[in-house]
């Protein structure tokens, strides 16, 4: 019955009813209280939720019942791997990022080449000011997934952190070549801003609100970007429609 059970909460995971799932879990939980994939998949469940110190005692237990590492190790859905990985995300989500490096090595131990989880430890690096060694797991994510835009991105800020802008353009702009996005193109005009390159900053900011026209910020920026180059009745444009899309933010203000 808890095989049953906690199938259908995966299913149930697949179409986004998160909380359904869990139910399930509960129920193959009280069905059988040492059923580790239970624990596992319900802490995903409440991962995705937010519930995020739920999610780490979730993880705790299908960790600490395991009756067999190797069994654990083998299993087809839920791996030690993939248990550490998510305890690790959502560790980082709350800011516990000394725990969340140890478990990201900790999954890295079982699974070393993983591009998920190298992304996942690469920015909890970050976050720890460690940013030489989150490059280099960014450059093995990009290594493994070259697709991988988020691991671009994530690099460029990285970069951007430690000085190495025209590196971090570079990255930028891997990124939006993979998947054009306003954020992207935003932290791409920020860096060219940094660097005086106004002209090409406002195009940047261009993009980012064509593709998004509600990007505040983006407005208040290229606004910036053209007083410098004296276009002030464009720029007070920019600034009245940032004021506009967020009347309450004191920086656009």
């Amino acid at each position: 019955m808890p095989t049953y059970t906690t199938s259908r909460g995966f299913a149930k995971y697949a179409i986004k009813e998160n909380e359904g799932a869990i139910r399930d879990y509960d129920e193959a939980i009280t069905l059988d209280p040492n059923h580790f994939k239970a624990y596992a998949k319900r802490g995903y469940g409440k991962k995705k939720l937010g519930q995020y110190e739920e999610a780490i005692k979730d993880f705790d237990k299908a960790i600490n019942f395991k009756s067999d590492p190797e069994e654990l190790y083998h299993s087809q859905d839920i791996t030690l791997a993939w248990i550490y990985h998510s305890r690790g995300s959502a560790k980082a989500a709350i800011n516990q990022y000394e725990a969340a490096l140890q478990d990201c090595n900790e999954a890295i131990r079982y699974k070393p080449k993983d591009s998920q989880i190298l992304f996942l430890r690469g920015n909890v690096k970050r976050k720890l000011g460690k940013y030489e060694s989150a490059i280099e797991d960014y450059d093995k994510t990009i290594m493994l997934k070259p697709d991988a835009a988020n691991a671009y991105f994530n690099r460029a800020i990285t970069k951007e952190d430690i000085g190495l802008y025209d590196q971090a353009i570079s990255d930028y702009s891997e990124a939006i070549r993979i998947k054009p996005d306003a954020a992207t193109y935003y932290a791409r005009a920020g860096v060219k801003l940094s660097l005086g390159e106004y002209e090409s900053a406002i195009s940047d900011y261009e993009m980012a609100i064509r593709l998004d026209p509600n990007y505040a910020i983006a407005y208040n920026n290229r606004g910036y970007a053209k007083l410098f180059l004296s276009l002030y009745e464009s720029a007070l444009k920019d600034f009245n429609k940032a004021i506009e899309l967020k009347p309450n933010s004191a920086l656009i203000h």
